[in-house]
């Protein structure tokens, strides 16, 4: 007979180009259900010693099915590769949330002090006391919100008439240490975001990967087992 080949079903395949990218949950999904397919799949035909017979000749022997195995391994390990960096990301978002309102509140509150403290010093008062537009940035805000609470100790007089109103030397560091847990905050995020960026395309190439891999296989198989129904069965033909 000849090598014709048989119309081949349809497999999971990524969304068309021309149609919105499929919702994340829905792709993890579909990600998920490929993996244990394709593998499931593949242990059926390596338990059919007459199925692994007629693959043979054509590099297909269990050799060369537990190279698909191991493509199916090495999605999911990138799978869940992926969902640990997205889950260390939410919480590195939670945790710079955290840190960004406890920096603003408590420089809300001291600002809001010292600008009655020091009415009678414009010096002090525009020292210390940050207009809000400046420090809209986060990056402005730690600069000069820092350089604020640093000059309130430095100067013995701004300190004296805030230790008055609990914002002793002790107090503003801790504020200062808020504005480090913020900055380290931050980068621990941006760090969490890389990579959660990098597991994506791990993931995506290794399932593009066992994609491919399934693909050549299931069109030899195809060819391989056109006489027997049964064995292409295996495959969900």
């Amino acid at each position: 007979m000849s090598d014709n080949l048989v119309p081949q079903p349809p497999q999971p395949s990524e969304p068309p180009a021309s149609k919105p990218r499929a919702p994340r949950a829905t792709q993890d999904q579909a990600d998920a259900n490929l993996i244990n397919t394709y593998r499931t799949r593949l242990i059926a035909v390596q338990g059919s010693g007459e199925a692994v017979m007629q693959l043979k000749p054509r590099g297909f022997d269990n050799a060369g099915l537990d190279e698909g195995l191991a493509a199916c391994d090495t999605a999911q390990t990138k799978f869940n590769a992926r969902e640990i960096a997205l889950d260390n990301k939410r919480t590195a978002a939670k945790t710079l949330k955290a840190a960004d309102t406890a920096a603003r509140a408590g420089y809300a509150g001291f600002s809001r002090i010292a600008a009655k403290v020091f009415k009678d010093n414009p010096t002090a008062k525009a020292a210390v006391v940050i207009p809000s537009r400046q420090i809209q940035d986060q990056d402005k805000f730690l600069t000069f919100v820092e350089g604020a609470y640093n000059t309130a100790m430095s100067r013995s007089t701004y300190q004296a008439a805030l230790n008055k109103r609990g914002y002793t030397a002790e107090a503003l560091q801790a504020e200062l240490a808020k504005l480090k847990a913020w900055s380290k905050a931050s980068a621990e995020y941006e760090a969490a975001v890389q990579a959660s960026n990098r597991t994506t395309a791990e993931r995506k190439a290794a399932v593009q990967a066992l994609k491919t891999w399934w693909a050549e296989f299931y069109a030899t198989a195809q060819v391989a087992l056109k006489d027997r129904p049964d064995l292409l069965g295996l495959l969900g033909a």
